[in-house]
């Protein structure tokens, strides 16, 4: 189904009903994710000792237990992955769009990387602590003097060679387009002048159709996708019971030279959007 450019309200619900197969399919999936993440609360906890002592090197591990966790997650749910392009060197400033929480995995799957997360992750139950644990960087949009602290917060990471991820639309979108970038985040890679790498993050599920709830995997942009209104039991449920979701990711040649920060979210936004395949509306 081609992209229309308007997206049907996305509190459609899915169907109720699921028969055997797709009931087994959901409990593995929800069951293998909680069991999996179990399994790296050690090494979060270990990273979270680690920065004890040496705070960088702390994070190093909490990107290493990141990727772990990632990995076996997209295993655990089902999802396939094909990236092209380079991923960020270390030291590097990245930038993606935002459409689901599957991006965290697909990207953290991808390469070791420190994320910026909206902070009502910090209190969901399990990813939430993990998320704590391997050192995760929180913004609290609702507070503009969050966001001083948060860029001295990427300097301090950028300085010691590891790379940091943004969404830089500030929320998550139904994959019809790229939003706008809050420049306000720009500010510690433009002054310091590190590579900011542009990626691309989109969806499919086989068939994209017919409907929501179709056996092939339903709309991908109201099934994958999460954004508008939805709340995140329906959304999780979704992706549980789809057979195969295939992420696509789309790495950009790096940014480089650009010292104004509105400069820079222009240019990563003019890329971002050239770069992306729109979801299947």
């Amino acid at each position: 189904m081609e992209a229309s450019g308007e997206s049907p309200d996305p509190q459609v619900r899915l169907p109720e009903r699921m028969d055997w197969r797709t009931r087994l399919r959901v409990f593995r999936r929800i069951f293998g994710a909680f069991l999996w993440t179990l399994c790296c609360v050690p090494v979060g906890i270990f990273s979270a000792l680690l920065s004890l002592v040496s705070r960088w090197r702390g994070l190093k591990m909490g990107a290493f237990g990141t990727r772990m966790w990632s990995w076996g997650m997209l295993k655990a749910l089902g999802v396939r992955v094909r990236a092209e392009g380079t991923p960020p060197p270390p030291g590097s400033f990245a930038v993606s769009n935002h459409l689901s929480t599957l991006d965290i995995i697909v990207l953290g799957s991808l390469y070791r990387q420190t994320f910026i997360a909206k902070a009502e992750i910090a209190a969901w139950p399990g990813v939430g602590l993990l998320s704590r644990l391997v050192g995760t960087l929180f913004i609290d949009r609702n507070r503009r003097r969050d966001t001083s602290r948060l860029n001295q917060e990427v300097g301090y990471l950028l300085d010691k060679g590891l790379t940091v991820l943004i969404f830089a639309e500030g929320t998550s979108w139904n994959g019809s387009a790229i939003l706008p970038f809050k420049p306000s985040l720009f500010e510690t890679p433009s002054q310091l002048q590190v590579p900011c790498v542009p990626i691309a993050v989109s969806y499919r599920t086989p068939g994209d159709g017919p409907g929501p709830g179709g056996p092939d995997g339903g709309w991908p942009h109201l099934t994958v996708c999460w954004w508008g209104d939805m709340p995140f039991g329906p959304h999780a449920l979704s992706l549980a019971r789809i057979p195969r979701v295939e992420a696509s990711v789309r790495f950009g040649e790096p940014v480089n030279g650009l010292s104004d920060r509105k400069a820079l979210a222009a240019e990563l936004h003019r890329r971002v959007s050239a770069q992306f395949t729109p979801v299947p509306q």
